[in-house]
């Protein structure tokens, strides 16, 4: 667990640098996903993303309500110091479900799945960017 007492504007930069590099990651175990389907014994991963929004969902209310960031570790997530973080993958049943069955729909359903990720990851670096630039202004 990590708490942090920080400015709300401080605070919405600091979630969103886990947002993104949470995002990043997510990216890379899909293209796994994606370039391990040659192998005889592959097996899809995913990271817990649902988890992981609620997470930053009760970060978010604690900041609004107590001014401060309280990072709540999980089974799969958890945080350290200064934004660090780790978080563990988990067999992905359903991709592997639809491996088994269509290995071109389970090809499509990762790149779904990795286009949406590429938004998210974008809209993420937009407001992060956005929130910098009014930020940098307030701090001269």
């Amino acid at each position: 667990m990590q708490i942090n007492k920080t400015e709300p504007d401080n605070a919405v930069i600091e979630l969103l640098e886990i947002v993104i590099e949470f995002t990043r990651r997510r990216g890379e175990l899909l293209r796994k996903n994606i370039a391990g389907v040659t192998n005889s014994e592959f097996v899809a991963y995913e990271y817990p993303v649902e988890e992981f929004v609620d997470m930053i969902e009760k970060a978010v209310a604690e900041q609004i309500y107590a001014e401060r960031i309280l990072l709540e570790d999980s089974e799969c997530v958890k945080f350290g110091e200064n934004g660090s973080f780790e978080v563990y993958p988990s067999v992905d049943q359903a991709s592997n479900e639809i491996f088994k069955k269509d290995i071109n729909a389970y090809i499509d359903f990762q790149r779904e799945k990795l286009a949406e990720n590429r938004w998210l990851l974008e809209q993420a670096r937009n407001l992060l960017d956005e929130l910098q630039m009014v930020a940098e202004p307030l701090a001269v």
